[in-house]
């Protein structure tokens, strides 16, 4: 797709209010949130080497704004999703590394502000739909967990007014909650899944072929309902594809002829379509600010990404090294894309880096909030590129994390790992034990702006570059936060080195 870098003035009947940017009819607010949805696997950021046709999120690139820059926080599930929410990073929470495991107690402390509580106090409705994974506080009786009673910790307990989604999709029980209740029993116990689900507790009848189209049938209810009482809203959608079970529906199955996967990336794209066109056919599309992106990289076990690069010259991370789990770009780099009609500028390209964890605050600029001293952290508007994509940066440093744990930092073009490799090897070899083996240095330096690839470790040549963003990267952990503030405390102790993982066999 050819595209266009611009730079211009936001639309007529916008208001200055503060540092801030509202327009004169407070924007409603949707974040759609692909879950394991690889840079390389849209159709207009990756042209040449995309197999799949991508047409809805394509037509928000059409009418938005790409950030060819932009990131989640973390190279997994869970984290991205509470740095979203919360603007913090992740690893100042009690969670180090992974992901939260089936049953997990919900990670949110009650007293953390998130993003839909922030917005609550400009007169916003909230609604989640989709996939969670922060956590429940499961109850049990007589050693089995409690299905009969209100769950808490769960989406209503931090912010949002409504809530219907499975969860997570490979995670039992097998079952929608609504609000803080099962919809249903799961009464019935099934074995894993040889898509990719655990087994576990499971309402009778349960079609996890099923969950797309109901999650979009949701959000069309609610747009409707939105669209009757006239308030504005803030909706978060969290997709549940491609992530396992590979479960694209019949009418999608064989369409790609590329497999399962890429037969459910297809239906993903479309659930998007389905979920714009609701939007649409509601009346309320223009006047609502979209974000689009994705978790985390592409998934490489269940995609089969090499075997699709090989035999059919499909890139799941288009130019970028890695997938899920990894520290290298293909974990983090995501595809990200802001629509905002009449203030967004249609078919613009931002080369700037910016990170989910920037919702908070860009959220909080556009209705004019003040965030509370001890809110959003680790969060930086990007309203400005907004407004002009050639602005100057909002963010010079950018801190990331991959499913061991290990850190990573951004400053400017420049990008510090950590490690030696890629902790066991999730997500793109080689393993850190693999590294040192060979002989690697202990730590990765890649010049992104010439490297984007990540083929050539420049640690050795640069120490004082290395010592100067280590410098860097232990002062933000310190301060508890990376905004300006009083110094804060983190959840936990940080393991900057992640050592016990850097053994040589």
């Amino acid at each position: 797709m050819k595209r266009k870098r611009v730079v211009c003035g936001f639309g007529l009947g916008l208001l200055l209010l503060g540092t801030g940017y509202v327009s004169a009819q407070s924007p409603n607010i949707v974040i759609i949130y692909a879950d394991d949805l690889g840079y390389g696997e849209v159709k207009a950021l990756n042209p040449e080497r995309c197999k799949l046709e991508t047409p809805a999120i394509d037509s928000l690139a059409r009418d938005g704004m790409v950030f060819t820059d932009g990131h989640s926080s973390s190279a997994v599930c869970t984290p991205s999703r509470y740095s979203m929410l919360t603007g913090r990073y992740s690893w100042r929470s009690k969670l180090q590394k992974g992901v939260l495991n089936p049953w997990g107690e919900n990670l949110l402390n009650p007293e953390r502000i998130t993003m839909p509580e922030l917005v609550r106090t400009k007169g916003y409705l909230t609604a989640a739909i989709g996939k969670w994974h922060l956590g429940w506080d499961w109850q049990k009786r007589d050693g089995s967990y409690v299905f009969d009673e209100p769950v808490r910790g769960g989406p209503v307990d931090h912010g949002y007014d409504y809530y219907f989604g499975p969860d997570v999709p490979d995670f039992p029980p097998f079952a929608w909650i609504e609000n803080d209740r099962l919809t249903a029993m799961p009464t019935e116990n099934s074995k894993p899944d040889p898509r990719g689900g655990r087994g576990g507790p499971l309402v009778p009848g349960w079609d996890p072929e099923a969950m797309l189209s109901t999650m979009a049938g949701k959000a069309a209810d609610y747009f409707d309902e939105r669209a009757s009482d006239k308030n504005p809203f803030f909706l978060y959608f969290g997709l549940t594809s491609p992530h396992t079970p590979i479960v694209p529906s019949k009418a999608w199955q064989g369409k790609s002829g590329m497999g399962a996967y890429c037969d459910f990336v297809l239906e993903t794209d479309h659930t998007v379509g389905q979920v714009l066109q609701a939007l649409e056919k509601s009346g309320l599309d223009q006047n609502t600010l979209v974000f689009f992106s994705s978790d985390n990289g592409c998934s490489s076990g269940p995609s089969k990404s090499i075997k699709l690069a090989k035999e059919l010259g499909h890139y799941t991370s288009g130019k970028l090294r890695g997938h899920k789990g990894s520290n290298f770009e293909g974990g983090t780099r995501v595809p990200f894309i802001v629509r905002w009609p009449g203030v967004v500028p249609a078919g613009s390209v931002c080369d700037q880096m910016v990170c989910q964890i920037d919702y908070m605050a860009t959220v909080a600029d556009v209705l004019g909030i003040e965030m509370p001293a001890s809110a959003g952290v680790d969060s930086i508007s990007f309203l400005p590129l907004l407004k002009e994509p050639q602005a100057a940066p909002p963010r010079e440093t950018l801190i990331l994390h991959n499913y061991y744990g290990e850190f990573a930092l951004r400053d400017g073009p420049y990008k510090l790992i950590l490690a030696p490799g890629n902790g066991q090897g999730f997500g793109g070899g080689p393993s850190d034990a693999e590294a040192i083996q060979r002989g690697d240095p202990m730590v990765q330096l890649y010049n992104l702006g010439d490297d984007v690839a990540e083929t050539t470790n420049l640690a050795n040549i640069h120490p004082e570059r290395v010592q100067l963003m280590t410098e860097k990267l232990v002062s933000s952990v310190a301060r508890g936060r990376t905004t300006p503030g009083k110094p804060l405390r983190n959840d936990a102790e940080i393991d900057l080195y992640k050592k016990h993982l850097h053994k040589g066999k």
